[in-house]
């Protein structure tokens, strides 16, 4: 009788791991149409025609595949949380048909993330992105793609910069950050010294190749704080990220940025200092200001040369503000804070430290809501879906489906 019950066990068991699997590689299908495309659109193959129409078509069938997958979820499994999110999405989607469709797509495949995909999936995108960023660069230098070239004062002198592939230098140490990021995550505190000499020096290459110090220097202090934690938690302190304040790390890191912007204002001497350290980007964000203003709801404004004038905002922090607005970047931010939250319950503080410099990167670059830049906003929603799909919130979802069944 005993190994009967095992055998009838054993049968769900593995019936239910299957279903896992296969849910799992439903998903990824569906990604990885989004993400190649979307990658490539950071690279000058986008320039060439057929690609970029290749690119649009792929991408699009990527969003209706997640769409309805979504939709059958709903349906199959009554999933409240699902359904909330879903409706999230839809009221969430009004605001990001301009220029940052990209929220909606990492609200999108968030929505039909597992966080047992975890793993599997930032290996795969770790492995996807490697031969991307490779071939982009080989690519670039057998002449196959453009190289853009720009002149960057540096270091006393003019020096020239290559984008080797990438839409503009700056975006070639941005394309690296993400993949020593997995690469780090995934190594979950068994990273030598070998792993690190070689980062290391990956990191000083492309730094000669695109001369973009805060990206260069942001990888390099990521790769030293991940030693000292995987130190901490061997030796000692096994709670070195749990502290409460971990989680508001978003709204301090926006306090910094409006505060170095001031700096420059009021404190013009130090400000020109710290200016040109962040090549500009304070004096250009305080023009954006001036000219566009802050609003609840945001402003027309975009990211490129608008009127002959070069208009980026490199801050995430400060773009949003901007362009999005007070109330956008306050629910946005919040997200944030449940994410950081998220890993200290699961207990990964390799996954926090990552998020934190992710936060860190955002002060003077963009990429928060980006999965090309940052691929554990997969996470976004994980939180909120968890907390929604308790017994309370369902009780009142198969009420409200009773009456409409009675109507």
């Amino acid at each position: 009788m005993k190994k009967l019950f095992f055998i009838i066990w054993l049968d769900s068991e593995v019936k239910n791991m299957i279903k896992k699997v296969n849910a799992y590689y439903i998903f990824a299908v569906i990604f990885v149409l989004y993400y190649i495309p979307r990658y490539i659109e950071y690279t000058t193959f986008i320039k060439i025609d057929e690609i970029k129409l290749i690119v649009t078509f792929t991408k699009l069938i990527s969003y209706m595949l997640a769409f309805s997958y979504i939709v059958y979820k709903v349906v199959q499994k009554k999933s409240i949380s699902l359904l909330l999110s879903t409706i999230m999405l839809f009221f969430l989607f009004q605001s990001f048909l301009g220029e940052r469709k990209s929220v909606f797509v990492v609200l999108l495949f968030s929505t039909i993330f597992e966080e047992e995909y975890m793993d599997k999936y930032i290996r795969s995108l770790f492995n996807i992105s490697v031969v991307l960023y490779v071939i982009t660069f080989i690519s670039s230098k057998a002449g196959i793609i453009e190289n853009v070239i720009t002149s960057r004062d540096k270091l006393g002198g003019a020096w020239i910069a290559g984008g080797n592939g990438f839409e503009y230098p700056g975006q070639m140490i941005m394309m690296l950050m993400p993949i020593v990021f997995m690469y780090y995550y995934l190594k979950s505190g068994k990273i030598t010294w070998k792993d690190n000499v070689f980062w290391l020096v990956v990191d000083a290459f492309i730094f000669s190749q695109c001369l973009t110090i805060t990206g260069t220097v942001m990888i390099a202090l990521f790769i030293a704080c991940y030693n000292v934690l995987q130190y901490r938690k061997k030796t000692k302190d096994s709670k070195i990220l749990a502290s409460g304040i971990i989680k508001f790390l978003p709204f301090i890191f926006l306090f910094i940025t409006i505060i170095l912007l001031v700096i420059y204002k009021v404190f013009p001497l130090v400000g020109n200092i710290l200016d040109k350290a962040l090549n500009g980007r304070l004096n250009i964000g305080n023009i954006i200001i001036k000219s566009y203003g802050i609003k609840i709801l945001g402003t027309n404004f975009t990211n490129g040369i608008n009127n002959g004038y070069y208009e980026i905002l490199d801050s995430e922090y400060m773009h949003m503000l901007v362009a999005e607005g007070i109330l956008f970047l306050i629910v946005a931010l919040i997200l944030c804070c449940f994410v950081l939250k998220y890993t200290q319950l699961i207990n990964n503080q390799y996954l926090t430290l990552i998020w934190i410099f992710i936060l860190l990167n955002s002060i003077v670059n963009n990429g928060i809501f980006n999965l090309v830049f940052n691929p554990f906003s997969i996470l976004i929603t994980i939180y909120i879906r968890k907390n929604l799909n308790n017994a309370y919130l369902k009780e009142k979802f198969d009420k409200f489906k009773r009456t409409i069944k009675e109507e």
